[in-house]
């Protein structure tokens, strides 16, 4: 019994990961169970909780985590998990400002697996160059939050996230029992998932896929846009309904 685990990091394409995954699940031999993001919100949001409070005891995770692996695992020969939310919240919410917790919340994962399943456990990372990432990274809390620092002052104070190389180092230290890979979203774009495909010996249903490019940042200009919405007087919720809006339509025109 194997686990296979893709816990991210956010803004590595993760989302083009989970559609493909979502679209290749007809096509998947037997015994092999996908489990996502929105399957796993209860877990998720503890791992989350984890990352910004050190009251939250980290056992939850591991309590959690192997009653859900116990049910999904259970006429499984191969478990494929892909959250980007395992890894922590999102550093530049709750005042995060890095993945510290990611090693630990790894370690929680690899014992419940081990427990619920007797499996051995992969944990695959996608990273990224540190200046496009904290670019998708400020574009992301840009539209989503009332930020209102420009791209270059966020990614100076955010810079020490972008080392997501070394998170990793630091999972491979604090969970030897796991097998433990990274690809980097720039060796893999047109098909971030093809790595995780691999790792599960299933590279050749890749060819069944379109590229994803899911979650883009649309090209429109629309960074300014939103960066004067957020500094302004408007109430939050007018801003939230009216980024909200822009978005929709700019997708809609980009096909994005």
């Amino acid at each position: 019994m194997r686990v296979l685990i893709h816990p991210g990091f956010h803004k590595t394409g993760t989302k083009s990961v989970q559609l493909a995954l979502e679209t290749l699940r007809p096509d998947l031999p037997k015994g092999i169970i996908v489990a996502l993001q929105a399957e796993l919100a209860d877990l998720c949001d503890i791992c989350r909780e984890v990352s910004v409070s050190p009251e939250v005891p980290l056992d939850e995770v591991e309590r959690l985590a192997t009653e859900r692996f116990a049910l999904l695992g259970q006429a499984a020969s191969l478990l494929i998990i892909s959250a980007e939310d395992l890894a922590g919240a999102l550093p530049g919410r709750r005042g995060i400002t890095h993945y510290t917790r990611t090693p630990e919340l790894m370690g929680a994962l690899t014992r419940a697996a081990h427990t619920a399943l007797n499996a051995d456990v992969h944990l695959h990372f996608s990273t990224r160059g540190a200046e496009a990432w904290l670019i998708s990274l400020w574009w992301q809390n840009l539209r989503s939050t009332r930020l209102t620092a420009s791209a270059d002052v966020y990614a100076q104070e955010m810079a020490e996230a972008a080392h997501l190389d070394r998170v990793v180092a630091a999972v491979r230290s604090a969970v030897p029992q796991a097998t433990v890979s990274v690809t980097a979203l720039e060796d893999c774009s047109a098909q971030p998932v093809l790595p995780i495909l691999r790792a599960a010996d299933l590279a050749h249903l890749a060819e069944r896929l379109p590229p994803q490019h899911a979650n883009a940042r649309p090209d429109l200009g629309l960074e300014e846009v939103f960066l004067a919405l957020n500094r302004s007087g408007l109430r939050d919720g007018f801003v939230r309904d009216t980024k909200t809006a822009i978005l929709r339509k700019a997708r809609r025109m980009t096909g994005t």
